[in-house]
């Protein structure tokens, strides 16, 4: 099938895009099969490289294979509505 043949064919033709699906989709840009295919997300996070953890910094995205050392929570906000999951992972490198 060439792109021009796939650039007829609407998006909603695929299975699992419905009303609401074709509706989110449209308001990126993508109304066809061939939208689709050439879409490239604006951002986007690279899952496959994994950091240690004594390589981390500030404000970075990255991700983390290691062992959950200690896990707590508390209550945080007015009156306590919120809730702080944190946790101390651990990788050999560090924590």
């Amino acid at each position: 099938m060439t792109l021009a043949e796939l650039d007829a064919l609407p998006v909603e033709i695929l299975n699992g895009v419905g009303p609401r699906r074709r509706t989110a989709l449209a308001a990126v840009g993508v109304e066809t099969v061939c939208d689709l295919l050439t879409y490239y997300p604006r951002r986007y996070v690279d899952r496959t490289r994994q950091e240690p953890v004594e390589g981390v910094t500030l404000n970075t995205e990255l991700v983390l294979v290691g062992e959950i050392a200690a896990i707590g929570k508390r209550r945080t906000g007015l009156g306590g509505r919120r809730t702080l999951v944190e946790a101390t992972l651990t990788d050999g490198t560090g924590s």
